[in-house]
């Protein structure tokens, strides 16, 4: 009776911090500023990742490694920032291509990093029923699709790139932005 009571707060207690985070990331929405441009796309930094932890447990961003291996995969992580006057229709057509023409890694959204961190983690949703950090943080901050509709204001997001390790190089890695299918932004990046 003792452990259902507590299972019963426990379960409470994570659906209240999941409503408090809601409430605080919609809190922090910033509005539109006609200072900056509309799309702003830069390599990720450490400190923009560390946000997430330093766990790779509970940081989608840190690489999987093995024991015996080591790293797994290479991430190779943009940011994506966008602030929009209107409601706007994005599209995002992102490459990353080696000398040779031939696909350098591929690029997850918000659904497949999810799937993919399913499958390194061997994800088990029986065995966590009050959620997963990791799934949560993607869930935030991954970009939700290669095309979807986007509310006015200034929005962040990260598109990973992975690639088995290493990541041949060079590799260049190239992203189109497409808003309303009228303006259009490019971003070039050389992993060397």
């Amino acid at each position: 009776m003792k452990s259902n009571i507590i299972k019963n707060r426990s379960i409470e207690l994570f659906f209240i911090l999941i409503f408090i985070l809601t409430l605080s990331s919609c809190a922090t929405a910033h509005k539109y500023d006609s200072n900056k441009p509309f799309v702003k796309i830069t390599q990720a930094t450490s400190t923009d990742l560390h946000q997430f932890g330093s766990n790779p447990s509970a940081n989608p961003y840190i690489e999987p490694k093995s024991l015996f291996r080591g790293k797994i995969d290479e991430f190779f992580i943009l940011k994506i920032s966008l602030n929009l006057p209107k409601k706007s229709k994005i599209s995002i057509e992102p490459r990353a291509i080696r000398p040779d023409g031939k696909d350098s890694g591929r690029f997850y959204t918000r659904d497949s990093f999810i799937e993919y961190w399913k499958f390194k983690d061997v994800y088990d949703e029986d065995a966590n029923p009050y959620g997963n950090t990791k799934m949560v943080a993607i869930q935030r901050s991954c970009l939700p699709s290669f095309e979807y509709m986007q509310k006015a204001g200034n929005f962040e997001y990260y598109l990973p790139l992975v690639s088995p390790n290493p990541i041949a190089r060079p590799t260049n890695v190239s992203i189109d932005v497409f808003i309303d299918d009228v303006a259009s932004f490019s971003y070039i990046y050389l992993i060397e």
